[in-house]
């Protein structure tokens, strides 16, 4: 009878071992606040420069789903400026809010004391935004969309504090359609066969007069590009809860 319940209490202690979570927590909700160099961009207050950030918001909701996986929901929210220039010394602050949604993976490494949701980790994942562009002094929307379809990357490492308390860190870097503006104007030009066209070839990246302000095509790339450029890497800093 001993060497029975020997045997029941070590394959209790093994199948608990090999579950996934944390002491039986396995959804765990974080808040993370990503800070990146405001280098390609304007960021939220019109500043550009190595003393200038971009600062992004982004709420998570993870699930241990296998014992070194985590899959995870987020929101994310940050603001930029549009580089468009002014008539005379009339300012005219351009924004660009953007409300982001998408899904992610974290891998756990192999070292048995990484067990999701504790530890080093490498994720990958994919997202979307949905993008206001609007005139800040007339509060004036100038256009809409959804689009800045992204990949992530990035290593981080959680930590667990008091049974409930989560810290996480890491670096995480990110592209968005942006990358293929030179390609598709490329073929654009390319396959253009009127040598007189009166289109115009804009990639995002360069000074965009109010002239144009009226043009939401241009408006749109500026803004896909600059969100780029605000993402491209990040730091993050982040605090969560296992409930």
């Amino acid at each position: 009878m001993k060497k029975i319940f020997i045997i029941i209490a070590l394959l209790a202690g093994h199948f608990a071992y090999s579950q996934p979570g944390f002491q039986g927590h396995r959804f765990l909700i974080l808040y993370d606040f990503n800070v990146s160099p405001a280098l390609l961009n304007y960021n939220a207050q019109g500043e550009k420069g190595f003393t200038s950030f971009n600062l992004i918001h982004q709420v998570k909701l993870e699930y241990a789903w296998r014992r070194k996986i985590n899959i995870g929901l987020q929101g994310s929210y940050d603001k930029t400026s549009l580089n468009v220039t002014s008539y005379g010394d009339e300012s005219r602050p351009i924004k660009s809010s953007n409300l982001g949604f998408g899904l992610y993976a974290k891998r756990f490494s192999s070292d048995d004391a990484n067990l999701a949701p504790r530890g080093s980790y490498f994720q990958f994942g994919i997202g979307a935004q949905h993008v206001s562009i609007y005139d800040e002094r007339d509060k004036k929307n100038l256009h809409s969309y959804i689009g800045n379809f992204s990949v992530s990357c990035g290593f981080g490492k959680q930590s667990i504090l008091y049974k409930r308390v989560m810290i996480d860190y890491g670096i995480l870097f990110s592209l968005n359609s942006a990358v293929l503006f030179p390609i598709k104007e490329f073929f654009s030009e390319y396959s253009s066969s009127s040598s007189s066209s009166t289109s115009s070839t804009y990639d995002g990246t360069g000074e965009l007069s109010m002239d144009y302000i009226d043009d939401t095509g241009k408006l749109q790339k500026q803004a896909t590009f600059t969100s780029l450029a605000a993402n491209v890497v990040a730091v993050k800093i982040g605090i969560g809860l296992l409930p």
